[in-house]
Order: structure tokens, then C-alpha cells, then sequence
């Protein structure tokens, strides 16, 4: 690392400075171990095989090479370290699995979360896809683009995923899946007094229609209304108290009792365009 004599700083300082470096430095390892993890078919083989697994046991269900073997345990101490995969100590204390210590692997909420809801190459489609953005962040600071996805692209978000078919399909796929775990929380048992009284509902962005989906069959007599651009809703059908409806937020929201907005794109919540969208909700809310 760089010389920090001129720096005048303290040995505290100086060894919390290293520290952050470093982890700046390597703050890709979660991903790309997650990412390895996911390629190397660790998670399916623990799901396969039913209950915890040794790491002998785990190493020898998956198709890597021998030779690899005496680096394996350096991924899975990774994986444990950051909450991806859980080790339990052996009972039997004469089981012995090397260097990573005597134990079994199981599966930490998070890969379960994976393994159900989001399949890699769906991550992997992802990460390319706003990464590049993320890139251009120097970029953008130096020029008048309105987001460093739009210096990356030359398109807005929305725009781009209307016009790109593949991303923006699967865009609205992973969506859905976001929705479906954020509706399992929202219309729980501890927050279902939100939907209390309300006859109408419209879900701004709301995409496919998952969480109107999940919101009309939880509260059968609440119609729920799905505003989303023509290119998203256009084939879509609705049911006896679901509907469909293509516009602009910014334009027009049909009326309701309440409006829903669950994710937000960071030009759409300029101050500029909130103060255009606030009057439109308010104007939606006394309906019904």
C-alpha cells in the first residue's frame, strides 16, 4: 500500500486506513464467490442431498477437478464468512475435514432465497446490464446526462426496456419475483391492517400485475388497478376485480382510494417530477 510517513497519522488511523483500503480494494469477493458458488452447482447439491453435508461429501458431489480439491475449503470458508453458507460443528469430534475444520455445510437463508426465486443466469444478465452503468459514474459527473445510465446506453431506463425486448423481459421477471417476496411481508399477518377500508387500489409501475395479483386474492372485495406503460400492460387481462390500464404516472393515475408505489427509478423522484405526481395522487385518492 502507499507510504503514509507524510500523512500524520495516528497508528489507530493509520491501521483503520489500511483496512478500509483493503476492503474497498477486494469488495468483489462476496459477489464473485456467491457467483462461483452458483456456477459450481453448490447450493443444488446441498438442496439434492437433503440435510448438511461434510465437506468431503460436498466436494466429491460436484464436478471439479481433484487437483482443486485442497483449495475448495478457502471458497467455502468465504461462503461462511459472508452468511451464504452456515457450518455445524460435527459432534463426533474424530471427524476430521481438513483445514476447514470438522463440520457440515447448510444452506444460509440467503441461497435458499436463491435457489427458490432467482436463477443465476438471470443474476448474471443483471449484473452486466447495470454494471456498465455503475461504470460510467466518472463519466457522468463530467457530462449533462441525467443518469449514469442514460451516459452508459444513451436511453433512459424505462425507454430502454420498452425498446430492448430481452432486457426488458427479463427486467419484468425479476420484478415479479422481488414482488412476490416483498407481498409475502406486506399483506402478512402484521401488516395487513394497511389494506384496511380501502375499496380501490392502483399500483403504480405495477408491471405484470404480481402484487395486485397477490393483493386481490388475499382482499377479494378490493379492486386493484395496474398502471404501467402500454409496451408492459398491452397484452395483459385483467379480471372482475383486477384491471390493466397503459399511461404516464406523470400524466394521469385513475382514481382509487389509494395509490401504491413500491420502487422508484432515480429520475423519477426528482424533486421536479414528485411535485408533478403528488397533486395526480391526491386528486386520485377521494374517488371511492
Amino acid at each position: 500500500m502507499a507510504d503514509h510517513n507524510d500523512q500524520n497519522l495516528t497508528p489507530s488511523e493509520l491501521l483503520l486506513a489500511e483496512t478500509q483500503s483493503w476492503n474497498q480494494l477486494y469488495f468483489f469477493i462476496e459477489h464473485v464467490t456467491l457467483k462461483c458458488a452458483l456456477q459450481l452447482g453448490i447450493p443444488n447439491a446441498i438442496t439434492k442431498h437433503g440435510k448438511p453435508m461434510t465437506l468431503s461429501k460436498l466436494m466429491s458431489s460436484l464436478s471439479i477437478s481433484p487437483s482443486k480439491y485442497p483449495y475448495f475449503h478457502h471458497l467455502t470458508r468465504i461462503l461462511v464468512r459472508y452468511g451464504l453458507l452456515i457450518l455445524q460443528k460435527h459432534e463426533d469430534t474424530n471427524v476430521d475435514d481438513g483445514d476447514d475444520g470438522k463440520g457440515y455445510y447448510s444452506l444460509a437463508p440467503a441461497d435458499r432465497y436463491i435457489m427458490k426465486d432467482v436463477p443465476w443466469n438471470s443474476m448474471e444478465d443483471q449484473d452486466s446490464f447495470f454494471f456498465k452503468a455503475w461504470n460510467c459514474l466518472g463519466d457522468w459527473f463530467r457530462n449533462e446526462d441525467p443518469s449514469a445510465f442514460y451516459t452508459a446506453y444513451g436511453d433512459l431506463l424505462w425507454n430502454k426496456l420498452s425498446r430492448d425486448t430481452s432486457s426488458g423481459n427479463w427486467f419484468h421477471v425479476n420484478m415479479a419475483r422481488d414482488s412476490r417476496s416483498f407481498m409475502n411481508v406486506l399483506i402478512g399477518n402484521e401488516f395487513k391492517d394497511v389494506f384496511k377500508g380501502l375499496t380501490a387500489l392502483v399500483d403504480v409501475g405495477g408491471g405484470t400485475g404480481t402484487v395486485a395479483i397477490a393483493i386481490t386474492t388475499k382482499f377479494p372485495d378490493m379492486k386493484c388497478i395496474v398502471l404501467d406503460l402500454p409496451s408492459v400492460v398491452a397484452n395483459l387481462h385483467g379480471s372482475e376485480n383486477l384491471e390493466f390500464v397503459a399511461g404516464d404516472m406523470f400524466q394521469k393515475i385513475p382514481p382509487a382510494n389509494a395509490v401504491l408505489l413500491k420502487i422508484l427509478e432515480r429520475e423519477e423522484l426528482k424533486w421536479s417530477n414528485m411535485v408533478r405526481l403528488i397533486p395526480l395522487g391526491k386528486r386520485t385518492a377521494p374517488a371511492y
